[in-house]
């Protein structure tokens, strides 16, 4: 689940005024109360932050009902509050005209923020598990074939153990047992891999959990789920362990393998088809590495998933020419 406070700490409150005094008096205000403030004195400069989506709520300290009409049509989406001194009917019943009714005074500005942020916390997530199962929707013929194979694989095997059972022209009982080992033992893994999927299919329509998980399961997910589609592009996934022996990962692990494996396929469709993929770690972050040796790799591209990446509790990411990278905190 998208976190409140995750939500808070990265959605910028834009506040505008001409009057220097008040915007200085009540950007102070805000941030003394942790809010994201961004300040404005200059109309085109806000309507630049909209234009490059760095604006979601905006505060008017000014009563000007054209300025808001413009901000207003340049993004509909956008999370207006007008503040004024004294709040009156007439002043109500002008701004209502479009469409604005958060309009507060002074003492009631950090509720309406709040309540703000609060719809965009739950809009994100809305569109965060919306996100996750279109990624589910796009793997299930992979991730189920991948399941049938094993099944199938642990069917033969079966077959082969019954055979064995009542073969008496194998030549000793030394070497049935060692084919019989080795078929449990095939059984087994395959029991394991089928099940790692099924599991992973059952949490993803889940509202997102902390869980723990082996690093090597954690790769084997992601090969299994990317594994067909690799093939059938060409392309060459390295897999990269500089991380201790049988370490457990905790965290929101089905979003972030879900995530990695929708970055690895947009790097594949972007026609880049040698790509490693890195799991390190240091005394506060467990890292995931997605590298390529071809192109730097461009921000819009997966600005969406990157989003949703910041949103994420206890999960960072950043973009380092040709290598992005997911950290996951070690909560301690």
């Amino acid at each position: 689940m998208i976190i409140y406070e995750e939500v808070k700490k990265n959605t910028i409150v834009s506040i505008f005024s001409k009057q220097k005094d008040i915007l200085d008096e009540v950007v102070d205000k805000l941030e003394n109360d942790e809010f994201n403030v961004k300040k404005y004195d200059d109309i085109e400069k806000l309507k630049e932050s909209i234009i490059e989506k760095k604006a979601r709520i905006i505060v008017f300290l000014d009563y000007d009902l054209e300025n808001i009409k413009h901000i207003k049509e340049l993004d509909n989406t956008l999370m207006i509050i007008l503040y004024v001194e004294t709040v009156t009917k007439a002043i109500y019943k002008e701004v209502k005209k479009l469409d604005i009714q958060n309009v507060v005074d002074l003492d009631r500005l950090d509720d309406e923020i709040m309540y703000s942020l609060r719809i965009i916390s739950q809009e994100e997530n809305i569109d965060f598990e919306k996100f996750k199962l279109d990624i589910v929707g796009n793997l299930v013929e992979t991730i189920s074939h991948q399941i049938q194979a094993n099944l199938l694989l642990i069917g033969a095997s079966l077959d082969v153990i019954k055979m064995l059972t009542y073969d008496d022209k194998i030549s000793n009982n030394s070497e049935k047992k060692d084919v019989m080992e080795n078929l449990y033992s095939k059984n087994n893994t395959s029991l394991q891999k089928a099940n790692m999927l099924l599991q992973l299919m059952s949490d993803a329509t889940n509202i997102s959990s902390e869980s723990i998980m082996k690093y090597d399961d954690i790769l084997d997910i992601i090969k299994l789920i990317l594994d067909e589609f690799i093939k059938e592009n060409n392309a060459n996934l390295v897999v990269t362990k500089k991380i201790k022996e049988a370490t457990y990962i905790c965290g929101p692990l089905n979003d972030v393998i879900f995530i990695i494996c929708k970055l690895i396929k947009i790097l594949v469709e972007m026609n880049i088809n040698k790509i490693e993929l890195v799991i390190r770690e240091d005394e506060f972050n467990w890292y995931f590495e997605i590298k390529n040796q071809e192109y730097v790799i461009e921000r819009e591209k997966i600005n969406t998933i990157i989003k949703y990446i910041t949103y994420v509790k206890n999960v960072k990411s950043k973009i380092i020419d040709k290598k992005i990278i997911i950290e996951i905190k070690k909560v301690r």
